[in-house]
């Protein structure tokens, strides 16, 4: 099992599940393997397969520090939020920066980051 010492996350993904309710449920199930057409409906079963592979369904796994970045343009922003309100719940080292546009090379992100950890 990989060791890793901190974890960046930008725009996540956190619960792939909810994004078979969104515009694009196809997105959702052929980036976890299940057939879908335009016609298709999403069962129980194929929720709860992309569920389990979510990460919010391993956040009890969670032990290093975990910075959040988040724009709300590419991703539901309530995703993001979920995921941090849970490990802050967990008490988990958590930071989240919100900005309009996310700069993968911020100075920003990357002094306050570097900094903490």
């Amino acid at each position: 099992m990989p060791s890793y010492r901190n974890i960046t996350l930008v725009n996540p993904v956190t619960s792939a599940g909810e994004l078979t309710a969104s515009d694009i449920p196809g997105w959702a199930c052929a980036g976890f393997g299940l057939q879908f057409t335009m016609y298709s409906i999403v069962t129980p079963a194929m929720f709860q397969r992309i569920l389990e592979v979510s990460p919010v369904a391993h956040i009890d796994n969670v032990r290093v520090p975990v910075l959040l970045m988040e724009d709300g343009v590419r991703v539901v922003l309530a995703q993001g939020l979920r995921f941090y309100y849970a490990l802050k719940d967990r008490e988990r080292r958590m930071e989240m920066l919100w900005a309009r546009c996310i700069c993968l090379d911020g100075i920003a992100a990357r002094v306050s980051w570097e900094g903490s950890v």
